[in-house]
């Protein structure tokens, strides 16, 4: 399967790639998206794991539980938060503004 979009972190050294949104986007705007990001909400999409893959940098990335079972992803260089987890859900939080390419939607 050919990858529909790319995404990074602001310095380029953190990259991934995606077949799909499988998840509406919808606009967090929980104390922590807002900290995290300095902003008043972060756009998001959930991205089923096995259509996630890194295509570079991936030993760069730092993690912070910034709620109990929810890992953020980010760059160590940079610091551009790219993605949060939690271990049991099948899907990863992805920030969309690390897009590379048009979601399209």
């Amino acid at each position: 399967m050919t990858p529909q979009l790319h995404g990074s972190c602001f310095c380029k050294a953190v990259r991934y790639e995606l077949d799909s949104l499988d998840m509406p986007i919808s606009h967090c705007h929980c104390q922590s998206c807002r900290k995290v990001h300095a902003a008043a909400f972060v756009s998001t999409a959930g991205v089923m794991r096995e259509h996630f893959r890194w295509t570079q940098g991936e030993a760069l990335l730092s993690s912070y539980e910034s709620s109990p079972g929810n890992l953020s992803h980010f760059c160590s260089r940079c610091g551009s938060h790219l993605f949060s987890e939690r271990a049991h859900q099948p899907h990863l939080i992805v920030r969309l503004a690390t897009l590379v390419d048009d979601p399209g939607v």
